[in-house]
């Protein structure tokens, strides 16, 4: 499915800068290429209430947005739970690499000569 261009706000009313990134960042995601025409319907509701959320936070619409947003893998727990997987690019692996390489800790003494005491 393309990318839809974001709707018109349902009140007239601009659209909250977070609310307008994340419509362009479900877009963008790995995850959008699994989204159906008709998933379309439960995005824009997740946009209006991110909208809402966005320009007066409160406890149930961050409830819903939360209940929501697990029916679109939007999280790293809810793709786990729709058995979705984001392809990694060798960039990213030899990326990962290089960060647990660095975290490592440095051994300044061969570990040899210990069994040598």
């Amino acid at each position: 499915m393309s990318s839809p261009q974001l709707p018109t706000h349902p009140d007239r009313e601009k659209w909250h800068p977070l609310a307008r990134q994340f419509w362009t960042d479900v877009w963008r995601s790995p995850m959008a290429s699994q989204y159906l025409e008709a998933d379309l319907h439960g995005l824009f509701r997740m946009l209006i209430l991110t909208d809402l959320f966005m320009k007066e936070p409160t406890v149930p619409v961050s409830a819903e947005l939360r209940l929501l947003s697990q029916n679109y893998g939007l999280s790293p727990i809810d793709r786990r739970r729709l058995e979705w997987t984001i392809a990694k690019t060798e960039d990213a692996v030899r990326e990962i690499e290089h960060k647990r390489a660095q975290r490592a800790p440095m051994v300044s003494v061969d570990p040899r000569e210990v069994l040598d005491e």
